[in-house]
């Protein structure tokens, strides 16, 4: 299946953490990375206080469900010590399912396409 993801970070290094977590999903044995775009700065939604974010997409081939496809992502974001205190604060990593083939999945965990993927690159 065909997945798309976005990935953001602005703490820590944010290129070498987006790189990190490419390297994360082409490294598991059920993604392979396909492409990814070049980075592209942005600042911090809703005037949040906070270093500007450096975000990339990628386009990935997985065998996994979508919702395993979520489990990954976020396993990814734990092993880079990523904290969920504010949702829309500073995070050393970020990565949204934007797509994943052509399903539509609107679940507490998940929603695909991701709301916001159409403000991604």
């Amino acid at each position: 299946m065909l997945a798309y993801i976005g990935l953001g970070s602005n703490l820590k290094d944010p290129k070498a953490q987006i790189k990190k977590a490419l390297d994360s999903l082409n490294e598991n044995n059920e993604t392979k990375l396909i492409n990814a775009s070049s980075y592209y700065e942005s600042k911090p939604l809703l005037d949040i206080p906070g270093p500007n974010y450096i975000n990339a997409v990628c386009k990935i081939e997985t065998k996994l469900s979508a919702i395993n496809l979520l489990n990954l992502c976020q396993e990814i974001e734990d092993n880079q010590q990523r904290v969920r205190e504010l949702k829309w604060g500073s995070r050393t990593i970020d990565l949204d399912i934007l797509l994943y083939g052509e399903q539509v999945i609107s679940n507490k965990r998940l929603s695909i396409p991701h709301p916001e993927a159409i403000h991604r690159a």
